[in-house]
């Protein structure tokens, strides 16, 4: 009865440390397929990274801004000759 009990030890022994071995992670393999399967951990991390966006989009009202405004036609007016300056003008 000890024979076969015996003979059965090793064979376990071999076939947990076979299965110990192909699920064995690192701790940052671990910690990694931890942060992008738990859905909390996600929901914080979108959290965050709308809190950066919207400090960056309040920040943004603080740069300065250009606007530029063309266009293109004719202009028709009536005098020909450009009109004087203000100071050769007599009243």
């Amino acid at each position: 009865m000890r024979r076969p009990l015996l003979s059965a030890l090793p064979l376990a022994f071999f076939a947990s440390f076979t299965t110990a071995q192909t699920f064995a992670q690192t701790l940052p393999q671990a910690m990694q397929q931890a942060l992008e399967a738990h859905p909390e951990v996600q929901a914080g991390i979108n959290g965050r990274l709308a809190a950066d966006q919207q400090v960056r989009i309040a920040q943004g009202g603080y740069l300065p801004k250009v606007d530029v405004l063309a266009g293109y036609g004719r202009e028709n007016t009536d005098s020909r000759a450009p009109a004087p300056p203000l100071a050769a003008r007599k009243p």
